[in-house]
């Protein structure tokens, strides 16, 4: 994205501490757009602001250390963002979270019948309903100003059904077809929404090379 292109624009990203949404915040950062970087883990977050102040960037940068999945989250965030920046433009829901992370490192997802309720419940929590809780919480203020762009950052298709990534895989399906409705809700009030599919997004802590799709990247969406 070329420098300037979101000279104004206000951003929020979750799960801002590693990964594709460091990478994503950095990227906004350097397109102009001021963003409200959204993460659980405070450690990781201080390293996102670090590198955003390394460009220069560190006015347009509002670290927030919140769990998204909390009812009250995400209308704090977006109140903080308001006091910060003074509008909202993005909402780019990324946070996700699959068995592996909830595990001691080294233990595999393993089968579905393997999850316990809590696992199971977490990343539905943290990869369905808190999409939905934060873009609840954005809706007044983009429809007010009829413009604003939400994006949900999911999975392949293959991801979705295959063995041992669930309930990680049926999360992001569910994810994806609740935007999609709410994609033909949100006609007429020029405010869009999106997935996002990042092909190759390898060597993040949720995917690693030893768990990329072993399908062909022409049966991958997008």
């Amino acid at each position: 994205m070329m420098a300037g292109a979101l000279d104004g624009k206000v951003a929020i990203v979750t799960g801002a501490g590693r990964g594709l949404g460091r990478v994503m915040t950095l990227g906004l950062l350097d397109a102009g757009a001021s963003v409200a970087a959204v993460e659980l883990d405070g450690a990781a977050l201080e390293e996102t602001q670090d590198a955003a102040e390394d460009r220069g960037a560190g006015e347009r940068f509002n670290g927030i250390v919140a769990d998204i999945t909390w009812n009250d989250s995400g209308p704090k965030i977006l109140r903080a963002t308001a006091e910060r920046f003074g509008r909202l433009d993005v909402l780019i829901n990324n946070a996700g979270i699959s068995t592996g992370l909830l595990r001691r490192e080294g233990q595999p997802a393993g089968k579905i019948w393997e999850a316990t309720p809590e696992e199971f419940r977490r990343v539905i929590e943290v990869n369905v309903v808190a999409p939905f809780l934060m873009a609840r919480a954005a809706f007044p203020t983009l429809l007010a100003q009829h413009w604003g762009r939400i994006i949900n950052v999911t999975t392949s298709l293959d991801t979705m059904w295959r063995s041992l990534m669930q309930p990680y895989g049926a999360s992001k399906a569910a994810n994806e077809a609740l935007l999609t409705a709410l994609a033909h809700e949100l006609e007429g009030t020029g405010v869009t929404a999106n997935v996002l599919v990042p092909g190759g997004a390898a060597d993040t802590r949720l995917v690693s090379r030893t768990t990329e799709p072993t399908a062909p990247s022409s049966s991958l969406r997008r």
